[in-house]
């Protein structure tokens, strides 16, 4: 009520004298520079391409209470992770408000898209119609503008908000609400693309293999507006490698240039390799070492599965039975026809990729995007078995663009195969694992190792009297003398244990069994390990058989066997008194 009138203006007069700026950029390649130094997301060169495709899935059916939830969920899997069309906290309030009045929702979605209506006026009712729902709720521009632009890429631009603040600091004009920001945004953008359009100075390109359309009017408005905004000067090659020098010169900011394309994470059970995985990928992904940090675990595994689906990041666990076939490609059979009781189903063989050729072909496709194949506990597989002819063409200098670029024919398709550099393989491995030595040289000489090992200073807290940090310090001492340091315990198995029965069920459920396995039931080395239990004060946890039932049945052999040599197991205590034992037996 109290917003002042936003200036009329004649917004191609104040930025036409920028379209040949905006040009060079966009159609001479300059683009790329830009995109580089300033960290440009695959979101922005590929909005023509995603968009498109999102409204043929989204439209695919008409919007009903019964299939909200579901258009909903489209909206979230498209959205980039790099560059994100809209904040993924809109999208959650957004299903929330969705699943509580799937009905009500459903008809808001129907409204905002009958255009009976001024833009501002669906949007703004869409926006109080969620406030009865929640207050607070999180429905800003940016999703409006994504939604729009799903329905019509050529009437309803993307929206930025550092994009609508460089139009305003231009233009002038007080705040405006979300329904009459957006509608007003919209009007610039289409009458910027009209203009690039009556004046024939668009053309239709490919940008990193996507179309770029000339006649999708807001989209290009928009697209202008997101380029001129970032206001970096025309630079040759020269000034361009200077200014990505002092990027990686930023404190602020790590480079994962040399983040080596063939890693390995080793370390004993329980140290968080396999969770390490999660960070390292979204590191790489988004090319910044310190991506990760200030973000809660949910929202990095929610943006990891979201690349997952996206088939950005891939995730696959070797074995002793996986092979080439099932890796790189191999014949399957298909059955075709239907069975019944006269005729059989005919089987066919076809050739069908597997995870390695398919990453490798999206990496390919997207040049200036980085994927990541994760190799859950590699050294179990036969790599020579795995990887084949191909294990050369993982090395760096191999890959497809380098010096020394090598290809192989494929036995099946017989297509030409190289391996891309943008194709970063993270591989784990668990050093306590039997097959440890069994490792492959070729894949010892083409990756990176980097140790993982227990982290102390991850567990701070205290269960009674026992300081779960120097427990685990102490017993991996033990462990490294009695067997050697790849077989210590890690952190993962002592954090999050708040109580008695958290430790009692950790301890009995999952570090005893570890321990047995390994030393191999050696009852004499888990008794210098844990402490033989003694009954008196309550402590060790290696219990020997003395009862009479031995000697009757070993007779007079029994006194020629030592005591150790017997069967033993291990005590249980109950959660107290667990407690008490470790604290005694580990000070």
């Amino acid at each position: 009520k109290n917003e002042k009138p936003f200036p009329k203006v004649d917004i191609i007069d104040i930025f036409k004298n920028r379209v040949q700026e905006y040009l060079e950029y966009r159609f001479e390649g300059k683009i790329i520079n830009h995109l580089e130094y300033r960290g440009g997301k695959w979101s922005e060169e590929y909005k023509w391409k995603i968009l498109p495709q999102v409204h043929n899935e989204f439209f695919k059916t008409r919007i009903t209470k019964d299939n909200i939830i579901e258009k909903i969920e489209i909206l979230r899997k498209n959205n980039p992770q790099s560059g994100s069309f809209v904040s993924w906290t809109n999208i959650d309030d957004l299903k929330k408000f969705a699943e509580n009045d799937r009905a009500k929702v459903a008809d808001l979605f129907t409204q905002l898209f009958d255009e009976k209506n001024n833009i501002a006026d669906r949007i703004n009712y869409f926006i109080e119609a969620g406030k009865k729902f929640k207050k607070d709720i999180k429905l800003g521009t940016p999703l409006f503008g994504y939604i729009l632009a799903i329905f019509n890429p050529g009437k309803y631009p993307l929206f930025k908000g550092s994009t609508w603040q460089y139009i305003k600091k231009i233009v002038g004009g007080d705040a405006l609400n979300i329904g009459k920001k957006y509608e007003r945004f919209t009007e610039y953008c289409i009458k910027i693309g009209e203009y690039l359009i009556k004046n024939n100075l668009l053309r239709d390109i490919s940008v990193n293999n996507v179309l770029v359309t000339k006649d999708l009017k807001a989209l290009n408005g928009q697209d202008f507006f997101y380029i001129l905004e970032r206001n970096v000067p025309v630079e040759s090659p020269v000034s361009s490698r200077v200014k990505n020098q002092e990027d990686k010169n930023n404190p602020n900011h790590t480079n994962m240039a040399k983040q080596p394309k063939n890693l390995i994470l080793y370390g004993p059970p329980g140290t968080g390799k396999t969770y390490l995985t999660i960070n390292k990928a979204l590191e790489i992904i988004n090319d910044d070492g310190n991506y990760c940090q200030g973000k809660s675990r949910e929202e990095l595994v929610k943006q990891f599965n979201v690349l997952k689906q996206n088939g950005q990041i891939e995730f696959i666990t070797f074995h002793q039975s996986y092979s080439y076939e099932e890796f790189i490609e191999g014949i399957r059979p298909v059955l075709e026809g239907e069975l019944n009781t006269q005729c059989a189903t005919e089987v066919k063989y076809r050739i069908k990729d597997g995870i390695f050729k398919r990453i490798c072909r999206n990496a390919l496709n997207n040049p200036k995007v980085n994927h990541v194949l994760i190799i859950d506990e590699i050294n179990r597989g036969n790599i020579s078995k795995i990887f084949g002819e191909l294990i050369t063409l993982i090395e760096d200098d191999k890959r497809k663009g380098r010096e020394n670029e090598l290809s192989a024919t494929l036995p099946y398709s017989g297509e030409i195969f190289s391996v891309p550099i943008n194709l970063y393989l993270l591989g784990t491995m668990n050093t306590a694992d039997r097959s440890i030595a069994l490792i492959d040289i070729a894949l010892r000489r083409r990756f990176v190792f980097e140790e993982i090992m227990p982290n102390y200073d991850l567990l701070n807290n205290n269960i009674g009297d026992l300081n779960l940090r120097k427990l685990l310090i102490k017993l991996n001492k033990k462990i490294e003398i009695l067997i050697d340091r790849d077989h210590q315990i890690g952190h993962s198995y002592f954090m999050n244990l708040n109580t008695e029965a958290d430790l009692h069920s950790t301890w009995y459920n999952k570090v005893i069994p570890l321990l047995q396995e390994y030393f191999y039931n050696d009852w004499e080395k888990l008794t210098k390990l844990l402490g033989k239990y003694n009954q008196q004060d309550n402590t060790g946890f290696i219990e020997y058989k003395k009862d009479g039932e031995y000697q009757d049945l070993l007779g007079d052999e029994y006194a020629d066997y030592d005591i150790d040599q017997l069967p033993a197991e291990f005590h249980k205590y109950n959660p107290g008194e667990l407690i008490s034992a470790l604290a005694k037996y580990y000070g």
